[in-house]
């Protein structure tokens, strides 16, 4: 195995480092938020906001913190390995790691 075959083994695929954008928003930032404020809008439009905006501002410090693509990083690597095929299609399983030494 020469180097090429090694470097390009540890790497993600280009298709999980790209995000989607709705509104110009991330879609992993913004879709739980819209979610939030779905489920919290018959109990009080206040509370559905202050949710919503506490959701989206926790998000973004947190991807801010581990890195803009940590949320399907995550998902990848802990997620249910059965919901992982459907979401991951061309990706191998979590479960096949490698370990650089």
């Amino acid at each position: 195995m020469d180097y090429q075959d090694k470097q390009a083994l540890f790497t993600f695929p280009n298709y999980l480092q790209s995000g989607i954008n709705i509104a110009g928003f991330p879609i992993d930032e913004i879709l739980p938020s819209i979610l939030v404020f779905a489920l919290l809008f018959n109990f009080n439009k206040i509370v559905a906001i202050a949710g919503c905006i506490g959701l989206f501002l926790c998000i973004r410090s947190l991807k801010i913190r581990f890195g803009s693509r940590f949320i399907v990083h995550f998902m990848y690597w802990f997620g249910d390995d059965n919901a992982n095929k459907t979401v991951f299609k061309r990706t191998p399983s979590s479960t096949k790691k490698y370990w650089i030494y």
